[in-house]
This record gives structure tokens, sequence and C-alpha cells, in this order.
């Protein structure tokens, strides 16, 4: 790691190398989680890039056994407000979602079950959960939170491939914001 900083401690320039056994926070857990960040900035905003391989992931709904991350941005604070920005691909392998997740499923079998849809859903259904088993994927993401506090995530790019041979490619970008 090689950390300088300005003489007024107000600018830092440098790269870190991130090992750890496991990084906590709530009930989300990183374990074995190794990398690099390279740093140019200072409070009201610092530039940055992340590289963070094969580290695995535990949180609700999804248990990843090897988690790689590349990306780059920015955050920092003005008038006690932190915001940022990031960019870049995640690339997911030997992952499975809960028990439980897809719960709403067979609620949604048992509703369609004299449609047309019926038995398109029955098959669906037990698929997806099969797949959720076990799979990798990639996706392209984009995060920000701005200073009043709003967030978003955007997904593009993302191709799923479940054990079971189920694929799923999203065409597009999948938007996730909230209001602050």
């Amino acid at each position: 790691s090689d950390i300088r900083l300005s003489r007024k401690f107000d600018r830092w320039v440098g790269s870190l190398v991130l090992k750890a056994d496991r990084v906590e926070l709530g009930a989300n857990m990183l374990s074995a989680p190794s990398g690099r960040v390279t740093l140019d900035g200072g409070i009201k905003r610092t530039n940055f890039t992340l590289a963070l391989g094969q580290a695995g992931l535990r949180t609700s709904p999804l248990t990843v056994k090897r988690l790689a991350l590349e990306g780059s941005g920015y955050f920092g604070q003005v008038n006690g407000q932190w915001s940022g920005s990031a960019k870049g691909d995640v690339r997911l392998r030997e992952s499975a979602l809960d028990a439980g997740t897809l719960g709403n499923a067979d609620q949604m079998v048992a509703a369609t079950k004299n449609t047309p849809v019926g038995p398109i859903m029955a098959r669906i259904v037990p698929t997806l959960r099969n797949a959720g088993n076990r799979f990798n994927g990639e996706a392209g993401f984009e995060f920000f939170r701005n200073a009043s506090g709003a967030t978003g995530v955007l997904l593009s790019a993302a191709n799923l491939q479940g054990a079971s041979g189920l694929r799923l490619q999203q065409q597009g970008v999948l938007d996730l914001r909230s209001k602050g």
C-alpha cells in the first residue's frame, strides 16, 4: 500500500491493497476479500478504481462462493452530505438464492392454473427454483447516491447461467432507483 497525504491532510493519492479474512456490514459479509483500490482526491471528491477478486459474499437473499468486481468512480462529502457513483462489472460464480426467495411463485402457479398460461407457469417456476440453487452470472453496473440522498443502481448486460441449463439474458438496462 502506498498512500501519500498532503501537508494539510486534505488530499490523498495512492493505492491500497485489500486483504482480510472477512468484512461484515450488518447482515452482509464478504469472506476472504482481496484486491486493490486506487485513490486520488480529497474530502469533497475522491476518484477511485477498485479491483476485487475471488471474495465470497453472504447477504440475504444471495450466497456467492466467488465474487469478482472491477469498477471506478468517485465519492465525496459537501455540506455534510455524502455522494458518489461507481461503474463497472461484477462476476458471480457458484451462487445460490436463499430458500423462499421465489416464495410467491407457487401462488402464481396456483392462480394461473386454469388459464392459458397455467401450464407454462407450472413448468417455468420449478425450473427457476432449480436454477436458483446454483448459478453463475455477470453484469455491468452503475451505482449512485446524490447529496439529497437519492440512490440508484443500473444493471446492464446481465447474463445468468443456471446449473440446470437455464440461461437468462437481460436486454437493455434495469433501473432500480429510490428517491432521497
